[in-house]
């Protein structure tokens, strides 16, 4: 659900809340994230990345490399499937070091 919530101006003391959108929990899990930026330690594997962002789809996708003292930038020429599956699959790996939505 995405609430608004307000302070009457009668009484400072009451609150309003406004229901503004409501979600299945299936639809928000389904929903594609529309930019990523991930970052990765130096131990990564990039086969394993490849095999977790085969899928074509509606995601942005940058990667941060932490290389010895430097940081690389790197987009993906393509957009590819990013939802929340992959965000927890992603998580779990020992050498992503950051996720930002």
């Amino acid at each position: 659900m995405t609430l608004q919530k307000d302070k009457s101006i009668v009484d400072i003391s009451k609150r309003r809340v406004n229901i503004r959108k409501i979600l299945s929990l299936e639809d928000m899990i389904n929903k594609p994230y529309s930019k990523v930026t991930i970052e990765l330690k130096e131990n990564y594997d990039l086969d394993e990345i490849k095999k977790l962002l085969i899928k074509e789809g509606q995601t942005e996708i940058s990667f941060i490399i932490n290389n010895k003292n430097q940081k690389l930038l790197f987009n993906l020429e393509n957009t590819r499937k990013f939802d929340f599956n992959q965000l927890k699959a992603m998580k779990s790996k020992e050498y992503v070091k950051k996720i930002t939505v």
